[in-house]
């Protein structure tokens, strides 16, 4: 009988273990170009719209934008676009191990500041939802509720974890933390991949009030964080199954981030900078 070493029959968990980091790092690199692009378009579209004095024009496809004459909510929306960009341009880069380890007082720095803005973003952004009249549905403003709340739990848990130097589940808090504050960048391109994927027909999203655009607005959070928690246990798994699996599903979520931020540069953030 032929007696299979240990080196040939750790090969295939290995091959497995090295196809799902593969695929999880393409789809952490389409989301990071992806959040960069979406937080400079924020900074084109309105720090320049601001500058150049067009900022009530430039803002008129917002459901509920800025207003002339209403300042405290002006600069309260202001405030939370410009959290919305800062986080989109730097929170992948926080996740970087090789950032993390070549130059640890920037991220330390970063991470000073990105958790606090983090809570303010996503508190802000209740807020906002409560207090002004807007077009969307009920799920959709409860959803939103749910996701802020989220945040403020992930960011104090991640601060909690490297105040007392438990870096592994810093790391991982800090992980749902970027998925949590990417629900709006995820509601986006996957409202524009759906497009794509249903024969260019956007049903359920023109009036902000449809199934699937409801149905989104829950799984633009929810989804992002079961994928992550089944990447933790298939990463745990002995077996190589769930590792070919996890990197089967993170091809697919590459694929689909990909086609959905193309589409949205294309159909949503050129058009309204030009």
């Amino acid at each position: 009988m032929t007696q299979t070493s240990p080196a040939a029959a750790a090969r295939p968990r290995q091959s497995a273990a090295q196809w799902m980091r593969q695929c999880g790092a393409a789809w952490f690199t389409v989301a990071a170009g992806s959040q960069f692009l979406f937080g400079l378009y924020v900074v084109a579209l309105y720090g320049v719209a601001t500058l150049g004095g067009d900022l009530f024009e430039r803002a008129s496809f917002m459901p509920v934008g800025f207003k002339p004459g209403d300042a405290v909510n002006n600069v309260q929306l202001g405030l939370h676009l410009a959290a919305a960009a800062f986080l989109s341009c730097v929170g992948a880069w926080q996740l970087v191990p090789q950032v993390r380890a070549r130059v640890p007082g920037l991220h330390r720095l970063v991470g000073r500041i990105y958790l606090p803005v983090a809570v303010l973003a996503g508190v802000g952004g209740v807020i906002l939802i409560w207090t002004r009249e807007r077009p969307a549905s009920l799920e959709a403003d409860i959803s939103i509720t749910l996701n802020g709340l989220a945040i403020a739990l992930c960011a104090l848990l991640a601060w909690r974890a490297a105040v007392q130097r438990r870096f592994a589940d810093h790391q991982a808090w800090a992980t749902r933390l970027f998925l949590m504050v990417s629900g709006v960048w995820f509601l986006r391109v996957g409202l524009m991949a759906w497009v794509a994927v249903n024969g260019g027909v956007p049903v359920g999203i023109g009036n902000l009030d449809g199934w699937f655009y409801n149905l989104w607005n829950f799984g633009s959070w929810i989804v992002p964080l079961a994928v992550y928690e089944a990447w933790r246990a298939a990463g745990r798994a002995t077996a190589p199954a769930p590792k070919l699996a996890m990197a089967a599903v993170m091809a697919v979520c590459t694929a689909l981030t990909l086609l959905g931020t193309v589409l949205a540069v294309i159909g949503m953030w050129l058009p309204r900078l030009v």
